[in-house]
């Protein structure tokens, strides 16, 4: 039977069940029409009595749709739900229907997973549901199903994740018994998982092999988070306030699975995931359930009470102490299991690398291959529903399925696991030593180790300055890098470190050229690709010799790389209003050829040693991941569409070559950024309370604002393709949007009268001053307005005057200049804010006082490649700066307008600008402060929270 006739079917059974059993015959009789076979198919569904050997030879995509009689909701199949244009079916379960959709923004497939309409009404159910997408958004993890959107629209209630072909482990267990080695590689990436969400302060609640699928490359995705619980982490810097999924005592779950706490209705914490995971554990080993009865009450009577046969009676082979792992799991007391998944986690990873019968590297096919799948089922089976809850996995081989992707075919192997961010890999060029930065010994040094394994040889550990960013020498024997120590600048040391010599006092992302006679540099420096300001950075290249510099390229540019034979330098550039895109141009200087010109977000290019490609990172197939692109060394001319290099990551960059071109290094980054608030006292400037959340999800929530009653923030997403403004209570409830376009809308700014947000965009084609209007606590959105139409270096950061009367507005470079708010364009005369001892540097002012008379600015090194800034105070009536601090940033006044407030990393210092002393008063290390503002009494501290981890992988080509 062909995908369209069972299309035909779906529809059909939809419709019919949308009536009342007595109308269903009339209708079925008036759309089947003389066709008796497709009447009689759809009746067989209607009844429950469609024999069990229909569904051996049906395909995986329309299996669900004859399990769907208890679903009495309207089918959304080929209607447009927000962007999104439905497809095809693909499962349905109790919290819902899931549907195949093109997202028609972004142009990518999506699962679409819509509430059922008789439980919109439901206040628990569609709570579960929020809670669904809440939980699952906060992660950000290879192993979990991406959450791209959650919404509702004309009273219909969404989730927008990922699309994932593959297979569920139930799936898998349709065959028998998995082997011990592929359970060990499941069991590994489930524990990762899992130890991701536990450290979010998630847990599942429903781990089965229904809601674990097994990609074709291999890797596991984790599903359906809609029975997890947000808990509130006990740590000191933490007060996660969020209501627990269920109440006390209610029982929810697959009963096979469940925890001993539990089936006992008790409270829960990850104890019960390691559960869970252990019964499945034992089942993809033996084939059969541990704890399973004739009945629900017997099988809860074996969960609490029974021990399940010994692994080691009945596999002959398999080793006692990974027997002794899984009893581990399935302790009944819970003080007895694993106390955290890192730990067992850890204990799997060691299986994982002693097994000689398992490989590490995980292969990616060159093409995907869409099948007709085959699933042995009876009708009444409950636990295809279950299956089917979020996904059927197996892509049918239909119209509407999405186009193959052609991708590169490579192996993957991760080569470091430690807490915190391991970045800027290096090979060495005979692909031996691997050499990265890390921050483990309290600043930033540079590590190399073998690339088989072994201890990790610290660098540089004499120098207590930042060094970072490294660079082999062709030939191996030296090291480029980026250093803080003696004021900053590019350095050079033997490759086993040593005396290091500076050969600029300027430059990041050092790049050899083949001879080794000159490095490349840019002049900009970022920790985050997206968050990268949009201020030309020149190119430049410096000879080692001589230390004599010319410039490459005047426009802008970034993370430069030579090619192999030295004709061109590949970099990316911000473009076009904040497009990023790929650039190459000739080594000696001159115009610049593209490589890419699109809305994707392009950056880290590296050649290929042949010179016959230049890969790099780029979200243009839905994450952040790897592409190359075919290019004639010569000229720059590129020969082809980007090619899919995907790896097993969400978020792919910072990537390295060995001299073969066989093996690249790569980092697999997982971010977030999130508001945090704290009580402050101003008095005694001292923190008086744990941090706690305002918002937790996986989208970058950046630069907040409070607005004058200290009631609302206001604040925006960065890096999306779309990047929005939002509205949200202090406690972080009340989340409303407040613009919804493709544009880029960036750090707003609340009105002194509370009426308008100021905010920067480039809806007009490039980065200017806009304003939108406030209504009550509520969105109004009308009066859009654009403030300026600049020339030249683009608008940033604009700023009110406490009258509301006028904005500031940072230029790219240059000087900053004021306008009148209420005053067309055309009337404007733009004052300039000159300073006497400008010195060179770009100010950005960022708080302005009540008696309009200073500023309290940052100023950015500018022409010398530092990341070094400073923060000071601009007296409008000398028209001088004065130095507070040599580093800072985002300062902010305080009430008493003689102390602002400012951050640098992971610390916030507040700064007398009389006496110039200096208090810290937060440290949220490890993690990153990225912006921070007081409330309008001063009494509470709203800040970004970036958590970054960062591993190293090996790709083999």
């Amino acid at each position: 039977m062909t995908p369209e006739r069972y299309q035909r079917i779906c529809q059909l059974f939809d419709e019919a069940l949308e009536r009342a059993s007595g109308e269903r015959a009339a209708f079925l009789a008036e759309a089947c029409g003389a066709d008796v076979e497709l009447r009689a198919a759809v009746e067989k569904f209607l009844t429950g009595m469609a024999p069990a050997e229909d569904y051996l030879s049906r395909p995986a995509l329309d299996v669900a749709a004859a399990l769907l009689a208890q679903q009495q909701q309207p089918s959304a199949l080929g209607k447009q739900i927000s962007h999104y244009q439905t497809l095809s079916l693909l499962g349905a379960g109790g919290m819902g229907r899931v549907y195949l959709a093109r997202d028609t923004r972004l142009q990518r497939m999506v699962a679409l997973k819509m509430l059922p309409t008789r439980f919109t009404q439901d206040a628990e159910r569609v709570r579960r549901f929020q809670t669904e997408a809440q939980a699952a958004s906060a992660l950000n993890h290879p192993n979990i199903l991406t959450i791209y959107d959650v919404g509702e629209t004309d009273g219909a209630h969404f989730i927008a994740t990922e699309y994932v072909e593959g297979q569920t482990l139930r799936q898998l267990l349709q065959s028998g018994p998995l082997p011990f080695a592929q359970v060990i590689e499941i069991a590994t990436q489930l524990a990762d998982a899992l130890s991701a969400a536990h450290t979010a302060g998630i847990i599942h609640r429903d781990i089965k092999p229904e809601n674990v699928m097994r990609r074709p490359d291999g890797y596991v995705k984790v599903l359906d988070f809609g029975l997890a619980k947000l808990t509130e982490k006990q740590t000191p810097h933490s007060a996660l306030r969020i209501p627990p999924s269920t109440e006390p005592g209610k029982v929810m779950g697959t009963i096979s699975y469940m925890s001993p706490e539990q089936a006992l209705g008790q409270s829960l914490d990850q104890r019960t995931d390691i559960f869970s995971l252990g019964v499945v554990l034992y089942e993809l080993l033996s084939g059969v359930q541990p704890f399973k009865g004739d009945s629900e009450a017997a099988t809860y009577n074996a969960i609490l009470n029974l021990a399940p046969p010994a692994l080691t009676e009945t596999l002959a082979n398999l080793p006692p102490a990974f027997a002794a792992l899984i009893e581990r799991c399935l302790e009944k007391d819970r003080a007895l299991r694993y106390q955290t998944t890192a730990d067992l986690r850890a204990a799997l990873k060691g299986w994982q690398r002693d097994s000689s019968s398992h490989s590490a590297a995980v292969a990616v096919p060159s093409r995907p291959t869409p099948r007709w799948a085959r699933v042995g089922l009876a009708l009444g089976a409950a636990a295809l529903l279950s299956a089917a809850a979020f996904f059927v996995f197996n892509k049918s081989k239909s119209q509407t399925a999405p186009p193959a992707v052609q991708t590169v075919p490579a192996t993957f192997t991760q080569l470091t696991d430690q807490p915190g961010q391991e970045l800027y890999p290096r090979l060495s060029p005979d692909g031996k030593t691997l050499l990265y930065a890390s921050p483990a010994a309290g600043n930033w040094d540079l590590y190399a180790r073998p690339l088989s394994g072994g201890e990790a040889v610290n660098l540089t550990k004499d120098f207590s300055e930042d060094d970072a960013q490294p660079a082999y020498s062709p030939d191996g024997a030296q090291i480029a890098f980026r250093s803080e120590r003696a004021g900053g600048g590019l350095f050079v040391m033997p490759a086993q470190g040593g005396a290091a010599r500076r050969v600029s006092d300027a430059g990041f992302n050092p790049a050899w050229s083949p001879d080794s006679r000159e490095l490349a540099y840019s002049e900009d420096h970022f920790d985050e690709p997206s968050n990268r300001p949009i201020v030309p950075a020149q190119l430049f290249a410096v000879q080692l010799a001589t230390g004599q510099r010319r410039v490459v390229t005047p426009g802008d540019a970034a993370q430069p790389s030579w090619s192999p034979h030295g004709q061109r330098i590949a970099y990316w550039s911000v473009q076009k209003g904040g497009q990023r895109d790929l650039f190459t141009v000739a080594a000696s200087g001159g115009a610049s050829t593209p490589v890419t010109d699109d809305a994707a977000f392009d950056w880290n290019p590296v050649w290929s040693p042949d010179g016959r490609y230049l890969y790099f990172a780029s979200d243009r197939g839905g994450t952040m991941n790897v592409w190359r692109s075919a290019i004639e060394e010569a000229t720059g001319r590129v020969l082809g569409a980007p090619e899919a290099v995907t790896t097993p990551s969400a978020n792919s960059g910072w990537l390295s070559f060995d001299a073969t071109g066989k093996q690249l290094v790569y980092v697999q980054k997982n971010s977030r950024v999130n508001l945090q608030k704290v009580a402050f006292d101003p008095q005694t400037e001292k923190v008086t309370s744990a941090p706690v959340w305002i918002t937790r999800g996986a989208k970058l929530t950046t630069n907040p604002d409070v607005s004058p009653d200290g009631q609302w923030l206001v604040y925006g997403n960065l890096g999306d393709q779309q990047e929005d403004l939002y509205l949200c209570k202090t406690d972080g409830t009340g989340v409303r949007q407040l613009t919804n376009d493709r544009y880029k809308d960036r750090i707003p700014r609340w009105s002194p009268d509370g009426q308008r947000i100021l905010f920067l965009s480039d809806r007009s084609g490039r980065y200017e001053a806009w304003v939108i209007n406030i209504a009550g606590t509520g969105v109004d959105g009308a009066g859009l307005r654009q403030l300026t139409w600049t020339t030249g270096p683009q608008v940033q950061r604009p700023i009110w005057s406490a009258d509301g009367k006028r904005i500031l507005c940072n230029r790219q470079s240059g000087d900053p200049f004021i306008i009148e708010v209420d005053q067309p364009w055309q009337a404007q005369t733009p004052q300039p804010v000159t300073a006497k001892n400008e010195l060179n540097q770009w100010p950005f002012a960022q708080s302005w006082t009540r008696d309009g008379q200073r500023l309290a600015v940052r100023l950015r090194n500018h022409g010398q490649g530092s990341e070094q800034s400073a923060i000071v105070v601009y007296d409008f009536a000398t028209q001088l700066y004065d130095r507070l601090t040599a580093f800072g940033v985002w300062p902010s006044w305080l009430n008493d307008e003689r102390r602002i407030l400012f951050h640098q990393r992971d610390q916030a210092y507040v700064v007398d600008s009389q006496t110039k002393r200096l208090h810290s008063i937060l440290s949220v290390a490890p993690n990153q402060l990225q912006s921070i503002v007081p409330s309008p009494d001063n009494r509470v501290l709203y800040f970004e929270l970036a958590i970054t981890e960062a591993d190293i992988w090996l790709m083999k080509l």
